[in-house]
C-alpha cells in the first residue's frame, strides 16, 4: 500500500469536507468508476466524476481506493462493512480510509 496514496485520500477528505470539491475533482481520472455495493439502495457502477458525486452523501460508507500510475484515482469501491472493505483489499494497490 502506498503511502502517497493514503495521503492522496486522506487530503482529498480533508478538502471535500472543506468544500474544496476542485482539489478532489484534479485526482480523479475523467473516467473514474464509483461502485456501490449490492445491499446499496441504488446499487450499481456508476461512470465519472458526476456518477460519484451523488453517492458521497450521509450515509456511513468503507471506500476501497484504486490508483493509476499517475496517481489519478481509477475506481471508488464503497462498502458498508469494513471487514468486507479489508478483504477486497487484499493483494490490490488500494487505499481505503473509514
Amino acid at each position: 500500500m502506498s503511502e502517497e496514496h493514503v495521503k492522496l485520500v486522506e487530503r482529498g477528505y480533508e478538502a471535500w469536507n472543506s468544500g474544496d470539491r476542485g482539489w478532489v475533482l484534479e485526482h480523479m481520472s475523467e473516467d473514474v468508476s464509483w461502485i456501490t455495493p449490492p445491499d446499496d439502495p441504488d446499487p450499481g457502477t456508476y461512470p465519472g466524476v458526476r456518477g460519484g458525486r451523488a453517492l458521497l452523501g450521509p450515509v456511513a460508507r468503507h471506500e476501497v481506493f484504486h490508483f493509476d500510475d499517475e496517481a489519478k484515482c481509477t475506481e471508488v469501491h464503497e462498502y458498508y462493512d469494513r471487514d468486507a472493505a479489508l478483504s477486497a483489499m487484499r493483494g490490490v494497490q488500494s487505499v481505503k480510509r473509514s
